[in-house]
């Protein structure tokens, strides 16, 4: 069985399918299809191959969201990553990364890491390329800083753009001037 249907045959064991959100669980979106994804780096250190696949949220800006998908070297398991605007808590990439020592030019491996999260919505501007530090945008405003770690040791972190004292600051700047 090639890849892209094993893939699929466990999205659909794993998820249940159309736009019903059952107990707070994802819906699979088969209708979409599943596009393979090209990351030879990201695959050599995982073992995985990659995929973009549409899942049903039921939240409303996000009611329909592309998802990376991930399918292990065994071929029996499955990882998603998902859009950081959406959530943190489906970040089975950045997950299976942490703690890998690269081996490779770490700045291609985060722009490889970059172009799969735009692939599926994340607007991302380089701070420090080399460093592998960027900026999450949230239309025109710095939502968060996408950090991964070093070139020893990769360790996905995304913090706020603003410390909290500074948010108020700047809110507070703008009614009084």
């Amino acid at each position: 069985m090639d890849d892209k249907k094993r893939t699929e045959e466990l999205l659909l064991i794993r998820y249940p399918q159309g736009e019903l959100k059952l107990g707070g669980r994802f819906c699979y979106f088969k209708q979409s299809g599943l596009e393979m994804l090209s990351a030879p780096m990201i695959e050599k250190l995982t073992g995985m191959k990659f995929f973009i696949g549409t899942f049903f949220t039921g939240h409303n800006h996000f009611t329909f969201t592309p998802m990376i998908i991930g399918l292990t070297a065994d071929k029996l398991e499955i990882v998603l990553q998902c859009n950081p605007m959406f959530s943190d808590e489906y970040s089975g990439l950045a997950d299976t990364l942490k703690g890998k020592e690269t081996g490779v030019d770490f700045s291609k491996l985060c722009e490889e890491c970059v172009q799969m999260l735009r692939k599926i919505g994340s607007v991302l501007t380089p701070i420090d390329h080399f460093k592998g530090e960027y900026q999450i945008w949230r239309g025109d405003r710095e939502w968060r800083k996408l950090k991964f770690g070093s070139p020893e040791s990769i360790d996905i972190d995304s913090t706020p753009s603003y410390s909290k004292t500074g948010f108020w600051q700047k809110l507070k700047s703008r009614f009084n001037a």
